[in-house]
């Protein structure tokens, strides 16, 4: 076997290796982003072989040089934890539905009475519809009758968990 051959050989590999990376390091991010991005997601750049670091190491030194001390009246630690997380939810986040389900409950009390009468506001329905919002934008796009269906079948399957609990067969 003669230097030929073995050059031969090593450049398939080497091709094949080279068309493996540029799918991992090229194609696969901007095919993921292009496809939250149809989902209405939205995020940080990608750039090549970084991707976002420099991004977050920029956003948590500013943020060690802005926050203030801990304090001990606020649990919310999340800027000093991950202030790249902080940053990205204020830029990329869709606070829509949040914003729907607050509004809904703020023309429930108008309605009722204003902020001087007292309104029962059913959290755990409107909750849920939240959920089922979010998780129809995220994981279907912008239907949500997907969502409701698999929320309806998660639905039915606490309740029976729960009527099982509650009914447990006593064995003796």
């Amino acid at each position: 076997m003669g230097a030929g051959d073995v050059w031969a050989a090593a450049l398939p590999v080497a091709a094949a290796l080279l068309a493996l990376a540029l799918w991992r390091l090229v194609w696969r991010p901007r095919a993921v982003a292009r496809a939250l991005a149809r989902q209405g997601i939205q995020g940080p750049p990608y750039r090549f072989l970084a991707g976002s670091m420099l991004q977050a190491k920029r956003l948590a030194a500013t943020s060690r040089r802005r926050t203030p001390p801990l304090d001990v009246a606020s649990h919310d630690i999340m800027p000093l934890l991950l202030p790249a997380f902080q940053g990205w939810v204020a830029d990329y986040v869709t606070a829509e539905a949040t914003e729907q389900m607050t509004k809904r409950w703020r023309d429930q009390i108008l309605q009722r009475g204003g902020v001087h009468e007292s309104t029962e506001v059913l959290v755990d329905r409107s909750i849920s519809h939240l959920t089922t919002e979010i998780i129809g934008r995220v994981a279907f796009g912008t239907t949500h009758r997907e969502a409701d269906e698999v929320l309806l079948l998660l639905h039915e399957i606490q309740t029976m968990g729960v009527e099982a609990m509650l009914d447990a067969p006593i064995l003796w």
